[in-house]
């Protein structure tokens, strides 16, 4: 499905809808994708959204937050790195998930195969997807996430695969008096493919955990800038969910993990302070906590 997304070319509206503790939030986008690599999300409804996009250009994938006069520029995988990923995902995702069929349904006036994923080690997570039978573009999904309680949908109103852009479609510039956020030197924020060159390019050792939930792998590293902070950031993969984790100096020896918002947990050790983001019950990320070193 993620490989069938980069190599089709469509536009549509797409409407997401997200239930977390309690509050529900609806958000309307205009999705624009030219293979294999060039997006355009312009976001709608709600008022305080409008006007926030999402450009990829080829080269660099920025985000736009006019609210707060801010573009966030994070250098694109190149197609044959994203290639790589997408295919590496693919296979994890085999020997991790078990693939379940329901038979077809209509999605944006169009059929679609609806499947569903099933992991022993997902902490209880449900998904489905409705994938169109024809380009196998996902048109729909559905992701209940119980440990942060957080259920996720999405869904095309409509959509079409042979549009026309003109040159500027994939283009930004930061409007004047726009601050940009993005990675420093060394590492330039790009993904570096192993630990033994992020160690190279970061500005201090590099932690990693000595535990991962079973199927979980290393699959990327990169170094950003946050806040004018230096970041070393690693992920790992199972094939379908990520787990990320942050470090950059200042912190403390406080341990003892404490939970954050979204998913997250937050803790010090060695005079450098950690957050690990993932949607796994609170106990595994707890566990991923205590391994790094």
């Amino acid at each position: 499905m993620h490989m069938a997304d980069s190599e089709v070319s469509f536009a549509g509206e797409q409407i997401a809808y997200i239930v977390r503790g309690g509050t529900e939030r609806k958000v309307r986008r205009r999705v624009m994708h030219q293979a294999p690599n060039l997006l355009r999300v312009e976001h709608l409804f709600p008022a305080s959204l409008k006007g926030e996009l999402i450009v990829a250009d080829g080269q660099n994938r920025w985000h736009y937050f006019p609210s707060r006069k801010e573009a966030i520029k994070i250098p694109q995988y190149s197609p044959a790195r994203k290639r790589f990923l997408l295919g590496h995902r693919k296979e994890l995702a085999r020997r991790n998930f078990r693939i379940l069929y329901h038979g077809e349904d209509h999605v944006a006036g169009r059929d679609v195969y609806v499947i569903e994923l099933k992991c022993a080690n997902a902490g209880g997570v449900a998904r489905k997807f409705w994938v169109d039978t024809s380009t196998f573009v996902k048109l729909k999904s559905l992701q209940t996430y119980p440990a942060a309680g957080t259920t996720e949908s999405m869904w095309f109103e409509r959509i079409d695969f042979h549009p026309r852009y003109d040159k500027n479609t994939f283009r930004f510039t930061p409007p004047p008096g726009t601050r940009v956020v993005g990675p420093p030197a060394p590492g330039g924020g790009r993904a570096l493919k192993s630990l033994a060159e992020l160690n190279e390019n970061a500005p201090f050792p590099v932690m990693t955990p000595s535990f991962l939930p079973q199927g979980y792998v290393w699959e990327s590293g990169a170094i950003q800038e946050r806040g004018g902070e230096q970041v070393v950031w690693t992920r790992y993969t199972n094939g379908v969910d990520n787990i990320s984790l942050f470090q950059r100096q200042g912190g403390g020896n406080d341990h003892d993990p404490r939970r954050g918002p979204r998913g997250t947990v937050m803790w010090q050790e060695g005079g450098y302070h950690f957050i690990a983001i993932g949607r796994l019950p609170y106990e595994t990320m707890v566990k991923i906590a205590n391994s790094v070193r």
